[in-house]
């Protein structure tokens, strides 16, 4: 995930043993630099808004929590929720106040939940049903949260009210993943299941609409459960997309000719 600003990008890594460790790229310099150091898979990094922490899953303690690490890497990290569940941060709110993230339940599958960071921290649900949630993103005003579920049978994204989970709108109208809200709030995009990333132009003059959503562009997304296969910048003109290494390169053939007459010797 890019920092806010642009000029750098956190990702996650895996050494020839498997392992995922979390890395900083100076996107203006061009300089990677590691970020975690523990003997144990970490990954999925989340951004804060003024750039200075980065909330990550690891699973040093179980099946993935979130710790928290100042990017100045003067201090070790620190644990910000540690239970049984496997739970992956999607997004911070611009206030710092809330991280939203995902969460597989025992009996609800995937979930939206949302962890105030301060006072008692205690999750609070954003959408916690029988079925599917996921990419949960916060609008900039900190005001609604966008998401994606397979409640209808198939993946749609819906917004509803936050804190209080009420009003929910449907926003795509033939399925749609991992939502992003622009900047200013004045756009949400979100992704297909044939690869196109959708515009939608958003209002929230009087009470919250949603216009017709419009194609942006296409592209061959990698496959990844947890995390989105893209990224928009803060003003929605430039987009960083995750995607398979060689998925279009062609193999080379090698052809043997006359093969027929060796079996004849």
């Amino acid at each position: 995930m890019a920092v806010p600003d642009g000029t750098r990008l956190a990702y996650d890594m895996s050494d020839p043993g498997g392992r995922a460790d979390i890395w900083i790229r100076d996107l203006v310099r061009g300089v990677n630099s590691r970020f975690t150091f523990d003997p144990v898979n970490e990954s999925d990094p989340i951004w804060s808004h003024d750039g200075r922490r980065i909330v990550f899953t690891t699973q040093a303690q179980g099946p993935g929590d979130l710790h928290v690490k100042d990017v100045s890497g003067t201090r070790e990290p620190e644990p910000l929720l540690v239970n049984a569940e496997e739970k992956y941060a999607s997004d911070w709110s611009r206030d710092g106040r809330w991280l939203l993230y995902v969460s597989r339940g025992r009996e609800t599958s995937w979930d939206v939940m949302a962890l105030p960071l301060d006072g008692d921290r205690r999750p609070v649900a954003v959408a916690r049903t029988k079925f599917g949630e996921m990419f949960g993103t916060f609008s900039p005003d900190g005001k609604y949260v966008a998401y994606s579920s397979n409640e209808a049978g198939r993946r749609q994204v819906y917004v509803q009210e936050f804190p209080e989970p009420q009003n929910k709108i449907q926003i795509s109208t033939d399925g749609g993943a991992e939502p992003f809200w622009r900047g200013d709030g004045r756009e949400l995009y979100y992704s297909t299941a044939d690869g196109h990333v959708m515009a939608v132009p958003i209002s929230t003059a009087s009470g919250f609409t949603a216009g017709v959503p419009q194609p942006l562009f296409q592209t061959r997304f990698s496959t990844v459960l947890t995390r989105a296969h893209y990224r928009p910048t803060r003003d929605g003109q430039r987009f960083l997309v995750l995607a398979a290494l060689g998925r279009d390169t062609v193999q080379p053939i090698s052809v043997t000719l006359n093969w027929a007459e060796g079996l004849k010797k």
